[in-house]
């Protein structure tokens, strides 16, 4: 009872004599039980004093204990970080890329995805969970998975009626094929002690996701230019082209995050879209609401989330224009999705430029269906592709061998796909006449590198790594991959390119930009 009274947070001396008068309140009102003994003033005050001063070195204690685990999170980090180092030249050890057609490519590897039994998995078995999870699994494909030991739990090969129980570690080993990006070279504009700023191509993703690993920038710099642990300030687009900044330093990385947040930082990005869009400065602030986060697809809606963008004319030939645009907030697919609703889509965007989004292909947020139907037409059309996207890799889908992956993946970037895209962009090419006709007005778009903070000039360095030729013998197979019995026709390059690139990046005491897009390249520049 008294410990209960004389309790470790009370240490000043107006605590002490409230705790003390307390105590006396509790002692007159009978709160003491007969089966203790009834103290005096002063066997209380001593009392007091001696749990005061016990609290004070239990405080004392418990604050270097506290900086001995700071210290060893400290320790542990710098212990992780070098075994993340080791982890990644495993990785980056595990394929070689190849070039051809005009296509970067990775030779087959093999790959583990691993995972804990979720709790919906609690009791069934593990061919019924593999069937029933990933689609393109059966329960005859899984057994012979699991009979070939590809499939194993807690680390050692089972059998296919194991019952699944909590904390089971679940590992499938599959033959990985990834898909192929544009062979097109990485133009770093800028490294120095704290940037790293590239020009990327179109088709790439910034970070691994989906049936994209070494074809990712993240591990294309690693691999040909030794750049590791960099921390990406921003994202974009898999089909977006242009500047992408990565900060080398976790000080640099976080006052670049605060710009950003605090919307300090411009950003510029260039499109070409259909018809003429009007002079002048045009904004949109509708609203952006995921019309499914499943598949990765948005529209603007009353109830999503704020958006604003400003849109310029800098060019126009009367079927085409080529548009300047500001994003001023960072909703997903932002741009492209105002655009739609200007009536203005990027001219050959896979995604929100196709009839089904209604008759008026979604201008003025008039789609003329209710959302399920609108996510089922989009379905239909995206499912003829011959290469899908798919969600990044999460828990949910470490166990997800590379042909199961289906149409209940993402949808969002759907363009690898030749016959796809030639149905979607009705014959536009990348060397259509119509490209070479625009007219820019007076704003000059001359790419410029500036970091005031350094000093730096801007760094124009070609990707040097060498454009290796397929080598037949690095082409592995394995007689349980269903992808190697598959034949899948390459893509043109240029329809892995989407008309959008981002342009001028500018913040507090610094500005990157990149040169023109390929598409706007050999344009006369001159007013209108």
């Amino acid at each position: 009872m008294i410990s209960l009274i004389f309790s470790a947070h009370l240490f000043n001396r107006a605590s002490y004599f409230s705790c003390v008068r307390s105590s006396f309140a509790v002692m007159s009102a009978g709160v003491v039980g007969d089966n203790e003994t009834k103290l005096s003033k002063r066997a209380i005050k001593r009392l007091c004093r001696r749990r005061l001063h016990e609290a004070a070195k239990l405080d004392e204690n418990e604050r270097k204990l506290a900086k001995e685990k700071k210290q060893q999170r400290k320790a542990d980090k710098a212990a992780l970080h070098g075994q993340e180092e080791l982890i990644l030249s495993s990785f980056l050890a595990e394929t070689e890329y190849y070039f051809e057609n005009g296509l970067r490519k990775v030779y087959p590897y093999y790959y583990s995805f691993t995972a804990y039994a979720k709790g919906r998995w609690y009791g069934s078995r593990l061919v019924d969970v593999f069937a029933k999870e990933f689609q393109n699994y059966t329960i005859e494909s899984c057994t012979r998975a699991v009979e070939a030991g590809t499939i194993q739990v807690n680390g050692k090969p089972t059998c296919a009626n194991h019952i699944i129980k909590n904390g089971d570690f679940i590992l499938n080993k599959v033959h990985r094929h990834e898909l192929p990006v544009t062979a097109d070279p990485l133009m770093i504009l800028v490294n120095n002690e704290e940037y790293l700023v590239i020009d990327k191509p179109a088709s790439i993703p910034i970070h691994p996701c989906g049936r994209y690993r070494h074809n990712s920038l993240i591990y294309i710099l690693a691999k040909e230019h030794g750049f590791c642990n960099l921390r990406t300030i921003h994202r974009l687009d898999r089909l977006t082209s242009g500047l992408v900044i990565f900060c080398k330093s976790e000080a640099k990385t976080r006052e670049m995050m605060r710009s950003i947040a605090k919307r300090n930082v411009e950003k510029e990005y260039l499109c070409q879209v259909e018809g003429q869009f009007p002079s002048g400065v045009i904004e949109c602030d509708q609203p952006i609401l995921a019309l499914s986060q499943k598949y990765g697809v948005y529209k603007t809606d009353r109830n999503g989330k704020p958006s604003r963008t400003t849109f310029e004319r800098i060019g126009c030939d009367g079927t085409i224009s080529v548009v300047k645009c500001k994003p001023v907030t960072g909703r997903t697919h932002q741009i492209r999705v105002h655009l739609q609703y200007l009536g203005f889509p990027i001219i050959n965007d896979p995604l929100y430029r196709g009839p089904e989004w209604g008759p008026h292909r979604g201008k003025g947020g008039d789609f003329g269906k209710t959302d399920e139907e609108l996510i089922q037409d989009l379905m239909k059309v995206h499912s003829s592709s011959l290469y899908l996207d798919v969600q990044e890799d999460r828990d949910g889908d470490m166990l997800k061998s590379e042909s199961s992956y289906n149409f209940d993946s993402k949808i969002s970037d759907v363009t690898d796909s030749s016959k796809c895209l030639e149905t979607l962009q009705q014959g536009i090419d990348e060397e259509c006449p119509q490209t070479k006709r625009l007219k820019f007005n007076s704003e000059s778009l001359e790419p410029s590198c500036s970091v005031a903070t350094s000093g730096t000039d801007a760094v124009h360095e070609p990707n040097d790594a060498v454009m290796s030729k397929l080598d037949p013998s690095k082409l592995t197979t394995d007689e349980n991959c269903r992808e190697c019995k598959l034949k899948y026709q390459d893509p043109r390059p240029e329809n892995l390119v989407m008309y959008l690139h981002a342009f001028r990046y500018k913040g507090p005491g610094w500005e990157f930009s990149t040169m023109l897009p390929k598409w706007a390249t050999g344009i006369q520049m001159q007013k209108e």
